[in-house]
């Protein structure tokens, strides 16, 4: 497809392949939505005061994105998700753990490294330092699990959409 998913995917997608259809929407649509909330809760914990918190929530509960997501079933809301905690383990100065969720965030959609590029000019080193590491760590673990050649198709297809001039994001 046009989309594309780091090989590390293949493990929990393998859960919702191997289930029967009505079941795996099904818990589709609740990851969706428990993720969709965790995201909007990280974000909210994070705004002062309630006006903001308010017209934030207002906002996302309206937000067309918002809809798609849960009607599409698209694994975006995870990646909202992961975005929100990575912002919130910045704000609280904790490095290992948006380091971490950095690493997972990239792995879900690689477009998540341009949320995380400023870190590298904003002497953010130790966040980047984690998340190297726990890219590593994740994509050792999706290896273990799957082997090589899916990664090396993935590199292969990212080399290759560049040079005929479309993104796979």
């Amino acid at each position: 497809g046009p989309f594309l998913y780091s090989p590390l995917l293949l493990l929990p997608s393998a859960l919702f392949a191997t289930a029967p259809l009505p079941l795996a929407a099904a818990a589709n649509r609740v990851v969706a939505a428990v993720a969709l909330g965790l995201g909007l809760f990280l974000i909210l914990a994070a705004l002062d005061g309630w006006r903001w918190r308010l017209a934030v929530a207002i906002a996302f509960a309206l937000a067309h994105a918002t809809s798609v997501q849960l009607l599409y079933e698209n694994w975006t809301f995870l990646l909202f998700a992961l975005l929100a905690a990575g912002a919130l383990a910045l704000a609280r100065d904790r490095p290992l753990a948006a380091g971490a969720v950095a690493a997972a965030a990239v792995h879900l959609k690689a477009l998540a490294l341009f949320a995380f590029l400023p870190l590298a000019a904003g002497n953010r080193r130790r966040v980047l330092a984690w998340a190297a590491l726990a890219g590593l760590v994740l994509t050792g673990i999706s290896v273990a699990a799957t082997g090589i050649e899916p990664w090396r198709k993935y590199s292969s297809f990212l080399v290759s959409r560049g040079e005929a001039g479309v993104t796979p994001y």
